[in-house]
C-alpha cells in the first residue's frame, strides 16, 4: 500500500505477474478507504513504513509545554530561562532542542515550538486540577485537592486548538507562548466551579494529593502570540467551565458534567398521564443513595438552609462504585458520622426538565444506622432536623414520590419500587 507521492511506484513493476503481491494506491490518512482494505483483505501482519524522510518538505508545529521553564512568579516570555522540575518537562525541552538541530542542520525546514500553559475543556481523561475539582463535585461538596495556593493559567482547548492551525500557517519560527497571560489559584478555581454550578463546596488540602516540587505561579506572557492572533484569547475561563460542564452533561460523560444540582431537590415529578408517554430522553440516568434513619420514630431529614422542602440524607453514586459504600461516604461528608447500612427499603424513579434538559433519577433508599448520638452538620449550607413519622405525610419532602412511597410503606418493610410515569 502506497499512496505513489515519492514517485515511485514503477519499481514494483517487477512483481507485476507474482500473484503473492498485490499494489493497492491509497493514503493512509483516509480513514475509511483504510478500514475497508484492511477488512477486505484481513492480513496477519503490517509493517508500517509509511512516512515523509524528507524533512524540508514538512512545516512543524512542536506541541511543547510551560513545564520547560524554571519557576518563577513573573510571567513567563519566550526568552525566559528554561529550567523543567520533572520528566515531562524534560522530556518537551529534549524535544524542542532535536528538532531544533535538525532545523539548522537541514537550513530549509520551518519549525515553531508552541509551549501549551494549562489546557482544559469536554473529555479531559486526565487527573488535572479542573477535571479533578468537577469529578469530585459530582460525589459530594467536600472536595480533597492539592496545593490550592498555586496559580495555573488556564487555557480552553478549542482555543489552543486554533492557534496551531494559525501558527502552522503564518508563524516565523521560533518560540510562542500558548497561555492567556492570567493565573488563576486553585482555590479561585474551585469558588468559579462553585458559582457555576450553583453549589456549595469546601476545597480540603490532602497531604497525599502534594508534590515534593511545585511551582507557585505559571503564566504566560502571550503577547507574541497576540501578535500573530489578534483575537486570543476567545473563550474566557467561565465560559469555558460553563461549556467544559454543559458538554459533559449532553453527551452523558460522567467525567465532566452530571450534576448533584443545586435545585436538584426541588424539582416536582411529572404528572402521572393516562395516556402512553413517549421514549424518554435524559442525556443519563443518575443513580442516587439515600438514608432513611429512624430514631425514636422519627426520620432524619436535611435541608439547604435557604430552602423550605427537605430530602433524605445520600447522594450521588459514582460510577464503579459500590452503592453501599457510597451511602456511607456522603453520609460521612454530611454528617461527619460513621454508618452502617442495614437492609434495602426500596427504589423510585424520579423526572424533571431542567434548561430544557430532561432528567432522570433512579433513587436506591435502604435502612441506615448512624454512629452519631445526635447528627451535626458539616456542611454550613445543609441543615438536619429529626421529624415525627405520623408527620412524614403532610411535610414537604422531595422528590414526593418518595415522601408518599415511604409513607404508604407496610410495617412488614417490604421493599417497595415505585416507577416514573413522566
Amino acid at each position: 500500500m502506497d499512496d505513489g507521492s515519492a514517485g515511485t511506484l514503477h519499481r514494483l513493476d517487477e512483481f507485476a505477474d507474482c500473484a503473492e503481491v498485490r499494489l493497492r494506491v491509497l493514503d493512509i490518512r483516509h480513514r475509511a478507504e483504510l478500514i475497508r482494505l484492511v477488512m477486505t483483505e484481513r492480513p496477519w501482519g503490517v509493517v508500517h513504513l509509511a512516512a515523509r524522510h524528507f524533512i524540508p518538505d514538512c512545516e512543524t508545529v512542536f506541541a511543547s509545554t510551560a513545564d520547560v521553564y524554571a519557576p518563577s512568579d513573573s510571567p513567563h516570555s519566550e526568552h525566559n530561562r528554561v529550567g523543567p522540575q520533572g520528566v515531562y518537562g524534560w522530556s518537551k525541552l529534549l524535544g524542542e532542542r532535536l528538532l531544533c538541530e535538525q532545523t539548522d542542520r537541514l537550513g530549509d525546514c520551518e519549525s515553531v515550538i508552541a509551549r501549551l500553559f494549562n489546557v482544559y475543556g469536554p473529555g479531559d481523561p486526565h487527573p488535572h486540577l479542573l477535571p479533578e475539582i468537577l469529578r469530585q463535585a459530582r460525589r459530594g461538596r467536600v472536595l480533597h485537592l492539592g496545593d490550592l495556593g498555586a496559580a495555573r493559567d488556564f487555557v480552553y482547548v478549542d482555543d489552543v486548538a486554533e492557534a496551531l492551525v494559525i501558527l502552522l500557517r503564518r508563524a516565523q519560527p521560533g518560540v510562542v507562548n500558548v497561555g492567556t497571560g492570567t493565573a488563576v489559584s486553585g482555590r479561585e478555581l474551585v469558588d468559579l466551579v462553585a458559582s457555576l454550578t450553583g453549589r456549595h463546596l469546601e476545597a480540603r488540602v490532602d497531604a497525599a494529593r502534594l508534590r515534593r516540587r511545585s511551582r507557585p505561579v505559571s503564566c504566560a506572557a502571550a503577547d507574541r502570540l497576540r501578535e500573530i492572533v489578534p483575537w486570543w484569547p476567545r473563550t474566557r475561563l467561565h465560559e469555558g467551565i460553563r461549556h467544559t460542564i454543559t458538554a459533559g452533561r449532553c453527551a452523558g460523560h460522567r467525567s465532566a458534567g452530571t450534576w448533584p444540582e443545586r435545585d436538584r431537590h426541588n424539582q416536582q415529578p411529572y404528572r402521572q398521564r393516562p395516556t402512553r408517554r413517549a421514549p424518554m430522553s435524559a442525556a443519563t440516568t443518575e443513580i442516587i443513595a439515600r438514608a432513611v434513619i429512624r430514631r425514636d420514630g422519627q426520620l432524619l431529614l436535611v435541608r439547604q438552609r435557604t430552602k423550605s422542602w427537605s430530602f433524605l440524607p445520600g447522594g450521588h453514586v459514582e460510577p464503579g462504585e459500590r452503592v453501599e459504600a457510597a451511602l456511607v461516604r456522603e453520609l460521612a461528608e454530611e454528617l461527619g458520622t460513621g454508618a452502617k447500612v442495614a437492609g434495602f427499603v426500596g427504589a423510585v424513579e424520579h423526572g424533571y426538565v431542567e434548561d430544557g434538559v430532561t432528567h432522570h433519577e433512579l433513587n436506591l433508599i435502604f435502612d441506615v444506622a448512624i454512629d452519631a448520638a445526635e447528627p451535626v452538620s458539616q456542611e454550613d449550607h445543609l441543615e438536619f432536623r429529626w421529624l415525627p413519622l405520623d408527620q412524614l405525610a403532610d411535610a414537604n419532602v422531595r422528590p414526593s414520590a418518595l415522601k408518599n412511597a415511604l409513607v404508604a410503606a407496610d410495617d412488614e418493610r417490604t421493599p417497595f419500587w415505585h416507577g416514573w410515569n413522566g
